[in-house]
């Protein structure tokens, strides 16, 4: 009989064990990765100083830069095509229109005063110089400004017409329209031209300015040319409508009269001021154009200076060590009417213990 052997019992299966990984020793830089990072304080990068300025050129002595502006303006004056004409006068023909011929007069020596003038006038057909009046005429300008100063929006009176039988008796300055400023390192030229003017627009600028007449003649001549032959602009009713407006609302610019002789004698009860003849005009339109106008000038004399002012109360005071005219409005409508060019003693009765003297 065949023996059954014993089935042996099944065993339960495990399951597979996996073997361990090796663990690797984490170095300092695994540690500071797995390690949260602290936020630094924020540091602020220290500004370095600042490197010191350089130090600022020298200026040359006074003769070297005369030296320069002097070769400055003689190179432009080449550059123009301006060629000498008698001494300190350069000149060259130009058009102010395509009609309108004109001489360029240019002069030469202001440099070292920062100056250069010009003055244009009308050339004939043929002319082969500018007229012996026009060289003159810049001439006897230089002259002036190389003793005393010379701006724009300046007018003067000349000893006679700019030639006999002209109407032109003064002259007017202002930037020249085409001729720019000449600038060296240290120093610069500006170029005014000089205008002339009739007697009649003379006086008025007083009252209004020199600038502003300029800009009304202007418009007929951009150019500003002196014609000798040219008559006054108040002649003209639509320029005399317009300048009248213009003075009316603008005013006088001119804040300072240098009369011949101005002196002032204050006595315990009244006061005389002695005005040269010269200077009654101007005072006159200065009434208009300053005082109407809410506005101051200066009466400068070698003697004795007086500031005029607008004032509630007509009286003479003394303000900061200056003697000062105060005017009310009908004070100085009532100069305006009773004063006179004529030597002699005028009294108003608006300012009492006050008298002034035209010598």
């Amino acid at each position: 009989m065949a023996t059954r052997k014993a089935a042996r019992p099944a065993r339960a299966s495990r399951p597979a064990q996996k073997s361990p990984k090796p663990v690797k020793h984490a170095g300092p830089a695994t540690v500071q990765a797995r390690t949260k990072a602290k936020p630094r304080a924020a540091t602020r990068a220290r500004p370095s100083p600042a490197p010191p300025p350089p130090p600022a050129p020298r200026a040359p002595p006074p003769e070297t830069r005369d030296a320069e502006l002097r070769a400055a303006w003689s190179r432009r004056l080449l550059e123009l095509g301006l060629a000498p004409l008698s001494p300190g006068v350069w000149s060259r023909a130009e058009t102010a229109t395509p009609t309108t011929p004109v001489w360029l007069l240019v002069s030469q020596g202001l440099e070292h005063r920062g100056l250069g003038l010009t003055v244009r006038v009308p050339r004939t057909k043929d002319e082969l110089a500018p007229p012996a009046w026009s060289v003159a005429l810049l001439q006897s300008l230089a002259a002036l400004a190389a003793t005393g100063p010379v701006g724009d929006d300046q007018s003067l009176v000349l000893p006679g017409p700019v030639v006999q039988g002209s109407d032109l008796a003064a002259v007017a300055f202002a930037l020249d329209p085409k001729l720019q400023p000449v600038s060296t390192e240290w120093d610069r030229v500006r170029v005014l031209t000089a205008v002339g003017l009739t007697r009649d627009e003379e006086r008025l600028v007083r009252e209004w300015s020199p600038r502003g007449l300029l800009e009304v003649l202007a418009v007929a001549s951009p150019l500003l040319v002196t014609d000798p032959e040219r008559t006054s602009m108040l002649v003209s009713p639509r320029a005399r409508a317009v300048i009248e407006q213009r003075v009316s609302k603008e005013g006088s610019s001119l804040g300072l009269m240098t009369p011949a002789s101005s002196s002032l004698t204050r006595r315990p009860k009244d006061a005389t001021w002695a005005l040269s003849s010269d200077g009654v005009d101007t005072f006159i339109a200065l009434l208009k154009g300053r005082i109407a106008h809410q506005r101051p000038f200066l009466v400068k004399g070698e003697r004795s200076s007086v500031a005029v002012v607008p004032g509630d109360v007509a009286g003479l005071v003394e303000v900061d060590g200056v003697p000062t005219l105060k005017l009310s409005q009908q004070a100085a409508r009532q100069i305006r009417s009773i004063l006179r060019g004529k030597p002699g003693r005028y009294t108003f009765d608006m300012i009492p213990a006050f008298t002034l003297e035209v010598v």
